[in-house]
C-alpha cells in the first residue's frame, strides 16, 4: 500500500508534535508500508496538523484523487476572544513573537465544527482527546499520543533519597519548582513566574525554556530576581526527575493543544503537577495533580503549600506513573495506527 504522508513538520526539533509524526512514519515504515512522495501515487492521504486549516486541503486532495483520506488533528482548536488578545499582547512584551499567526490562531473562537465542517468530508479523524471527539463527527477516534515511558520514568536521585541520607526538616522546607515548555504566556508562562515571588525562600524556582533571549531573561528576571532561568537542554528527562514540583498552568484550551506533551512526559516520570482546571486536562490526569483557576499565581502559591507535603506529592507521583503506563504509552499509540493503517489495507483489497 502506497501512503503520501502530509507532515506539518517545524524545523524545532523540540516541537513534539513533529517528532510524534516522525516517529510515527518510521514505525510504519517498517511495518512495511510504502511511503510515496507525491498524493496522485497513494493508495492513502495521512495528514497531520496542529489546527484545522490543513482540513481544506486534505478534503481537495481526496477529491481530486479519490482515495481515502485519514487527518492526525493535534489540537483543541478553541480559544477566549479577550483572552487571546490579552495573551498576544503579553507574549510580544515579555517573550517573543508567536510561531503562529495571531488571526489565524484567533479564528479559534468559533466553534469546531463550524471551522472544522471538511473534516466531515474524510475517512478518519484521529484526535487524542475525548474531549475534542465529542465537539466533531462520527467519523472521529481517539488514539492518545504515546510517551516513551522508558525514557521517561522516575529516576533515584539526590531529589528521592530515602529520609535517612538527608536531613528531613530540609528534605520538607527546600523544594525544586520548575516550569518546562515553550516561552509562552498562553502556557502560563507568567503565571508561573509570578507565582514563584510568593514561594517560600527556601524554594529553589527554575523555568526550562525550548529557546531564550536576552529579552525574556531580563523580563522575567525583573519580575522575580530569584528565578533561575535555563533555555533548551537536550535531556529534559533528567529535568523533570530533578524537580519535586512541576507547574503547568495553561491559561486556554489552545494553549494546551490536546494532550500538551510536556505534562504526560513529567507524569511519565512520576512527578507531583500543578496544572490548570480544564476538562481536557482532568481527562488525562485524573486524581493525580492539583488544578488550579489559571491566570491565578495565588492559587499556584496555596497548591505549592499543598505538595510541602512529601507524602502528598509521592502519592500524585506514583498515580500519574501508573496513568501513563495503562494510557499513554507509545508502543499503544503505534500499534493503533498500523491497526489503523491494516484496516484501510484490507477494505482497498
Amino acid at each position: 500500500m502506497n501512503i503520501y504522508y502530509d507532515a506539518d513538520i517545524e524545523p524545532r526539533v523540540y516541537e513534539g508534535r513533529s517528532q510524534t509524526a516522525i516517529l510515527l512514519k518510521t514505525f510504519l515504515q517498517k511495518q512495511g508500508f510504502n511511503f510515496v512522495d507525491q498524493p496522485g501515487k497513494a493508495d492513502l492521504i495521512h495528514v497531520h496538523s496542529s489546527g484545522i486549516f490543513a482540513s481544506f486541503r486534505a478534503a481537495r486532495l481526496k477529491q481530486k484523487y479519490n482515495v481515502p483520506v485519514i487527518y492526525s488533528l493535534y489540537s483543541i482548536s478553541k480559544t477566549e476572544p479577550i483572552n487571546h488578545i490579552r495573551n498576544h499582547l503579553a507574549q510580544q512584551y515579555y517573550l517573543r513573537p508567536r510561531q503562529t499567526s495571531f488571526l489565524l490562531s484567533y479564528s479559534a473562537i468559533l466553534p469546531l465544527k463550524l471551522r472544522g465542517f471538511k473534516l466531515k468530508q474524510l475517512d478518519k479523524v484521529i484526535t487524542p482527546s475525548f474531549f475534542v471527539k465529542k465537539r466533531l463527527f462520527s467519523n472521529t477516534e481517539v488514539i492518545r499520543l504515546g510517551i516513551d515511558v522508558n525514557t521517561f520514568k522516575p529516576a533515584f536521585s539526590q531529589n528521592s533519597l530515602p529520609d535517612n541520607y538527608k536531613n528531613t526538616c530540609l528534605l520538607e522546607k527546600s523544594l525544586k519548582i520548575g516550569y518546562i515548555g515553550h516561552p509562552s504566556a498562553y502556557k502560563g508562562l507568567l503565571d508561573f513566574v509570578r507565582a514563584s515571588k510568593l514561594f517560600s525562600t527556601h524554594h529553589q524556582n527554575s523555568v526550562y525554556l525550548s529557546d531564550i533571549s536576552p529579552k525574556m531573561q531580563a523580563k522575567l528576571s525583573k519580575i522575580n530576581p530569584r528565578l533561575q532561568i535555563f533555555g533548551y537542554t537536550e535531556n529534559i528527562a533528567e529535568i523533570y526527575n530533578s524537580l519535586d514540583i512541576i507547574i503547568l498552568p495553561y491559561r486556554s484550551h489552545l494553549a494546551g493543544v490536546a494532550n500538551p506533551l510536556v505534562l504526560l512526559e513529567a507524569m511519565a516520570c512520576g512527578k507531583a503537577i500543578i496544572t490548570t482546571n480544564f476538562p481536557y486536562l482532568r481527562e488525562i490526569i485524573k486524581d493525580s495533580a492539583i488544578q488550579v483557576k489559571p491566570y491565578s499565581p495565588k492559587a499556584i502559591r496555596d497548591a505549592v503549600k499543598k505538595l510541602e507535603d512529601k507524602q502528598l506529592r509521592q502519592q500524585l507521583g506514583c498515580k500519574a506513573r501508573l496513568i501513563i503506563e495503562q494510557e499513554f504509552s507509545q508502543e499503544a499509540m503505534l500499534q493503533k495506527y498500523s491497526q489503523l493503517y491494516y484496516e484501510f489495507t484490507a477494505k482497498r483489497n
